[in-house]
């Protein structure tokens, strides 16, 4: 037998009591109180997402698109629930075969669950979240936090030693943290593995959340 609670009308949480439960001088309900929690929660990243928008190319880029012009896995895990796990991908190919349009496509899919997703090109990133630019530290902790980051095109140029180093400490900490994160790159497995920062990427990588886009896979 199932018991309703008298104020919510939903079935009772083992926390609730027959009248609900006080919460702040205010009657509430166990489930109320649940309900409240994740609004918050949900809210909160709204907010977030919005201090980092996404590319205007890419703004309506959806996972419908998706369908029948990026590796079937890449297509499932944009709507797996699995993914938020913490998972780390690569997306490598040469330019215009749909990397970018399915990782904006996957972060807008987080985004409409009310996950807190960022989209940042990997060369921009360091200068952005430099001292100078970034004196609190904001940015970097959104960078370091978010449930998804996604680092565009990396290997386009080999950059500064800091910002490789940023880059590195960023992906180091977030695959130790279990927070899902997707990088692209222009780069074929064999030079990407031969780069020092594609090198150290790919020992944190499974092996089947490596994916190679080709012209096959056009859309990006």
């Amino acid at each position: 037998m199932t018991y309703k609670c008298p104020i919510c009308g939903f079935d009772k949480l083992p926390t609730c009591d027959a009248e609900g439960f006080v919460d702040g001088g205010l009657r509430v309900c166990a489930n109320q109180a649940k309900v409240a929690k994740i609004e918050k929660l949900h809210a909160a990243n709204d907010a977030k997402n919005s201090r980092w928008p996404m590319p205007r190319r890419y703004v309506h880029a959806a996972l419908t698109d998706l369908v029948g012009r990026v590796p079937t896995r890449v297509y499932d895990l944009g709507h797996s629930e699995d993914y938020a796990n913490g998972e780390l991908m690569v997306f490598l190919g040469v330019y215009g075969t749909g990397k970018t349009h399915a990782a904006c496509a996957i972060a807008k899919a987080f985004r409409a669950r009310h996950r807190f997703a960022i989209f940042h090109n990997a060369s921009m990133l360091a200068d952005r979240l430099s001292y100078h630019n970034d004196p609190e530290r904001t940015m970097m902790d959104d960078i370091l936090t978010c449930d998804l980051l996604t680092l565009d095109d990396i290997g386009r140029d080999r950059g500064s030693p800091f910002e490789r180093e940023t880059l590195w400490k960023i992906i180091s900490h977030r695959h130790a943290e279990c927070l899902a994160t997707i990088i692209t790159t222009n780069l074929g497995p064999p030079a990407f593995e031969a780069d020092e920062l594609g090198t150290a990427v790919m020992s944190r990588v499974r092996g089947d959340h490596i994916f190679v886009f080709d012209r096959r896979h056009n859309g990006n």
